[in-house]
């Protein structure tokens, strides 16, 4: 990540390295977040400190690839910060957004999701970002995931 050559090896410190090198990374060398998502999400850092992740519109059949039995989705974001000084993290914000699967349905609206990050500054922040695919039958919801059927993956990083 290029962190100063100044500290020893091994301190976890993050000042002066490129956080974007860590966007993208996949938690599952079996399913990567592209293989199971067709539509890119973009993700910025706005002057007020907010993490805004933006999803356009999409035809839920065609921008997913949705294992058997598979009648709704959760995208899940997990929002980190971290002190790697006194090797501390907090959790930012923990955000779901589920969606019913429908046949023939119309395509969903886009979406964005708002992450308040100001308490934060001075800190690298990281947004993970994985999908929980579930079948739904009445009261019940089973989550249909599996180790070769999670896709998760870094999905933005910032210094604040």
């Amino acid at each position: 990540m290029k962190t100063s050559i100044n500290d020893d090896r091994g301190t976890l410190c993050l000042n002066n390295c490129r956080l974007d090198r860590l966007v993208n990374f996949q938690f599952n060398e079996n399913f990567h977040m592209q293989d199971a998502l067709n539509i890119d999400p973009t993700v910025n850092l706005t002057e007020e400190n907010q993490i805004e992740i933006s999803f356009p519109i999409f035809d839920i059949n065609r921008a997913l690839l949705l294992p058997k039995d598979c009648n709704a989705i959760a995208f899940k974001f997990h929002t980190f910060s971290f002190n790697f000084k006194e090797r501390e993290f907090t959790e930012v914000k923990d955000e779901e957004w589920e969606i019913d699967i429908v046949y023939g349905q119309d395509p969903i609206p886009a979406k964005t999701i708002s992450i308040p990050c100001n308490e934060f500054v001075g800190t690298p922040i990281l947004v993970g970002f994985t999908i929980i695919y579930l079948y739904k039958n009445g009261r019940r919801c089973n989550v249909l995931n599996e180790v070769d059927c999670t896709p998760a993956t870094i999905l933005a990083a910032f210094q604040l």
